[in-house]
């Protein structure tokens, strides 16, 4: 049976740059890093105290109702805006949305409104020795929108109810993979024929007090404060950690003939996708890896496409020490002697990572990358460790054609995930 095929015809970002993939692909292409100090919270108990952070975003702009960002976390104003600006540029007018789908991905939900408002259940110091005072249901300080606005599912039903789309609406919490998978899932959706589109991606807002701690204490952070633009530093010697932050990325997938029948621009089309677990541990990988590798032969079995075929990869690229290693080692696994010679580049070193928004942003950056003909760099990477000696584009993005970019992502609990994106054609 022939797949139906699958194309993007929108796109939709924010991030630390601002809103819109105009900026993201600005600030990526041209390698320079979003990272600051935290301003929003005091970090100052914690190792890592910098993050790449959400500018403040007039959302009325957006048509966001200032009653709404009030009730809502961060990561779902940002999930309905992304998801505004890939839809615009869809130019969905006229199209059933009985046959349309919603599946946005997310690492944690929305955390800072949990956090903001059990803090207001805390017990005063007085009272410190007997249990908390919690409210009566529906009173005290605990407003009835808060179980919505930490639902990890809200941004996809908020995107659904905001534009009418009637179809499967759902969403994947799946760690830093979620935004990839949640693409994955839109893919199989409309391949197996439920739906003829699907809005798709991920967003999250970590940068909380138990977050950063949380994150901190197992040292996944860098602790390089002193140096926040600095600090990111996929591949290289001294990398300590990745940066956490905040963002979205939001696509819209359809069926080919779909897309074409409505005389839409075809941005590119998702090849392939695979997805596995390294049942290893909640952190740690294997060092040659082996499950890594074996996600990404997934992906290129399902477009098939023979490794050879891919002409860039824009790498998972944490900026932790053991990432960084494992994933070289799978790479080499992968495409043997030629591993060497294909451009590689982790746009976390200019994005940071906002967990399960980053793999959906980076397909986005994928997209662009194969339309712009343009390879960007790996921001930061000034000594290339001896352990990662592939061609990691270092600092400064270089011209080249492309086809066919594989994407890949791994995330806490042993997930990985990888996508193939080729060149659209109208």
């Amino acid at each position: 049976m022939t797949k139906r095929r699958v194309v993007i015809t929108g796109m939709g970002a924010v991030c630390p740059a601002g809103v819109g993939v105009t900026k993201l692909w600005e600030a990526t292409s041209a390698g320079k890093p979003m990272g600051g100090r935290i301003r929003k919270l005091d970090p100052s108990r914690n190792h890592s105290r910098i993050a790449a952070m959400i500018p403040e975003i007039d959302l009325g702009f957006y048509h966001v109702t200032p009653e709404e960002l009030g009730d809502w976390d961060p990561l779902i104003g940002y999930a309905v805006v992304a998801a505004g600006e890939a839809m615009r540029q869809a130019d969905l007018q006229g199209t059933s949305l009985d046959r349309c789908g919603v599946c946005v991905g997310t690492a944690i939900g929305g955390v800072e409104a949990m956090e903001r408002r059990f803090a207001t259940l805390v017990v005063p110091e007085e009272d410190q020795g007997i249990l908390p005072r919690y409210p009566a249901l529906g009173g005290g300080d605990v407003a009835p929108s808060v179980l919505w606005s930490y639902s990890p599912n809200t941004p996809s039903v908020e995107i659904a109810a905001r534009w009418g789309i009637r179809g499967p609406v759902t969403c994947v919490s799946t760690g830093c993979t979620a935004g990839v998978d949640a693409i994955g899932y839109g893919l199989d959706a409309i391949r197996s024929g439920d739906v003829d589109w699907m809005v798709a991606g991920g967003a999250d807002a970590p940068v909380t007090p138990i977050c950063l701690s949380a994150f901190d204490v197992i040292r996944a952070l860098t602790r390089r404060n002193d140096d926040p633009t600095g600090a990111s530093r996929p591949f290289d010697s001294r990398r300590d950690g990745f940066l956490l932050a905040e963002g979205a990325g939001v696509v819209v997938l359809e069926e080919l003939e779909h897309a074409r029948t409505r005389n839409v621009p075809i941005l590119a089309e998702i090849c392939g996708f695979g997805t596995n677990c390294n049942a290893f541990h909640m952190t740690s990988m294997h060092e040659n890896g082996e499950m890594l590798a074996a996600s990404i032969l997934l992906a290129l079995e399902d477009a098939g496409l023979e490794p050879g075929r891919i002409d860039y990869i824009n790498a998972h690229g944490s900026s932790t020490p053991q990432n960084d290693r494992a994933e070289t080692a799978a790479y080499k696994t992968i495409f043997g002697p030629r591993a060497y010679d294909i451009p590689i580049s982790s746009t976390k070193s200019v994005t940071g990572h906002p967990l399960g928004a980053s793999s959906a942003m980076e397909v986005i950056i994928s997209t662009r990358a194969l339309q712009e003909s343009w390879v960007p760099p790996t921001a930061n990477l000034v000594n290339p460790s001896a352990d990662c000696d592939l061609d990691y584009t270092p600092r400064e993005g270089r011209r080249k054609t492309l086809r066919y970019v594989l994407s890949n992502a791994s995330g806490f609990g042993g997930l990985h995930s990888a996508i193939v994106i080729g060149r659209g054609k109208s």
